[in-house]
């Protein structure tokens, strides 16, 4: 991220950041730029990074944006979720490696539980990031600094974080235990982040971390596409449109837009 922002900066790029944007101003089907907390920031084209869904319920008024109302936004099915929990436990591990994916006899039931029931799995698989493994200083001495991930499913009013939290959440740590990495709760450091805190701090459409799903042929080849189809000017880059979700294919959506506004200009 801060090599990102540094060569940006030395190709002349203004970074503001703090800036809450309140809406995308459109005029005739046209961007005219972004009203902010700190002022209008006139612009033809505009780059959105954030949720395609969000966005366009959030920031742009709903005359102009016939093709994508609210009705429409609400038929589209998010993807899956997830419980984080980090932790800082003094002890060290010698069967968790960087990258370290637990997963139950049976993986069918999970999607099961998270799509159809909408609730958090049953038997969850466990995905464990323990960075301290490639680069020791990322914990103290004797100690580990693990990033725990159990999928759990979108914001729909079946589950109650407030309540389900701590439940899920001992129930990923007892499967960790039955698989020898015990001792996480009486962590140093022990801290869950839940979808309904994925969807206050990062906007994401209900919780979602991967967009819409994939469950379906219209949701996999019809996503929201990097033009918008009602406001033009107006470009979407990120996970929640093509190419998709991940890092590397982010970069690429973003890659895959500037390429095309640097032909137009």
């Amino acid at each position: 991220m801060e090599g990102l922002v540094s060569l940006a900066e030395k190709l002349g790029v203004q970074v503001v950041t703090g800036t809450e944007v309140t809406e995308i101003s459109v005029k005739n089907g046209e961007v005219e730029g972004v009203e902010t907390v700190n002022g209008f920031y006139p612009a033809k084209t505009v780059i959105a990074g954030g949720d395609v869904l969000s966005i366009n319920r959030m920031l742009l008024p709903r005359h102009t944006r016939p093709g994508m109302s609210d009705r429409k936004i609400a038929s589209y099915e998010p993807s899956l979720s997830g419980l984080v929990t980090l932790a800082g436990v003094q002890r060290k591990y010698d069967t968790l490696l960087h990258h370290t994916v637990f997963f139950p006899e049976q993986y069918e039931p999970e999607f099961k539980d998270i799509f159809k029931e909408k609730r958090p799995p049953r038997e969850p698989a466990v995905y464990v990031c323990h960075s301290g493994y490639s680069e020791p200083d990322m914990a103290p001495e004797g100690a580990s600094n693990l990033f725990i991930l159990a999928n759990a499913p979108y914001l729909s009013g079946v589950c109650d974080w407030k309540e389900e939290t701590a439940v899920y959440g001992n129930k990923v740590l007892a499967m960790l235990d039955a698989h020898g990495i015990s001792g996480i709760g009486q962590a140093e450091v022990l801290q869950h982040y839940t979808p309904q805190d994925i969807a206050d701090d990062t906007l994401a459409h209900r919780g979602a971390i991967y967009g819409i799903s994939s469950n379906s042929v219209r949701q996999t080849f019809f996503r929201p596409g990097n033009r918008s189809k009602d406001v033009k000017g107006l470009w979407y880059v990120g996970g929640t449109t093509h190419p998709g979700g991940g890092t590397p294919v982010v970069s690429l959506s973003g890659r895959l837009v500037g390429e095309t506004i640097a032909r137009s200009l």
